[in-house]
């Protein structure tokens, strides 16, 4: 029984130290590349509604990490951006037509070329108003700002 316990020991530090030597970290100028190729775009364009619900999703697959990561995260009815990305999806791979959006313990129903379009427009905005650096400003709730 000792043989086994020292077995599954070993084999528990050899696999973690095998872990720890393989982790990569994302490289910091990537997130900076995406800030300045946000800052770039315009929205209406970028995010036009004729596109489709695929193709803005898609877009705000793109962006949204960045926010994310950066905690520039937009919410809307109580929902991060995340959060409506993941629930546009699986709408549409439900086939359904609206979005039910967590508010407060209710759900609000919106249809999923709108909550496509929003989530694209939650996604691209605040990595443009964070490259603005003289219009952006901390006084922002959730933004880790002290009042």
């Amino acid at each position: 029984m000792r043989k086994i316990y020292t077995l599954a020991l070993a084999s528990t530090v050899a696999l973690s130290l095998i872990g720890c030597t393989k982790q990569v970290e994302a490289p910091k100028a990537q997130t900076a590349d995406l800030i300045s190729v946000a800052a770039k775009l315009d929205v209406k364009t970028a995010c036009n509604p004729t596109m489709g619900a695929k193709a803005l999703l898609a877009t705000a697959k793109k962006f949204n990490p960045t926010a994310v990561k950066n905690e520039i995260e937009f919410m809307r009815f109580g929902v991060t951006n995340s959060a409506a990305i993941k629930a546009t999806e699986e709408a549409m791979k439900a086939g359904k037509t609206e979005v039910a959006l967590l508010k407060k313990k209710k759900y609000t129903l919106t249809s999923v070329n709108d909550a496509a379009w929003r989530t694209c427009m939650f996604a691209i905005r605040p990595l443009q108003m964070a490259a603005n650096k003289d219009g952006y400003h901390l006084a922002i709730p959730g933004d880790k700002f002290t009042y």
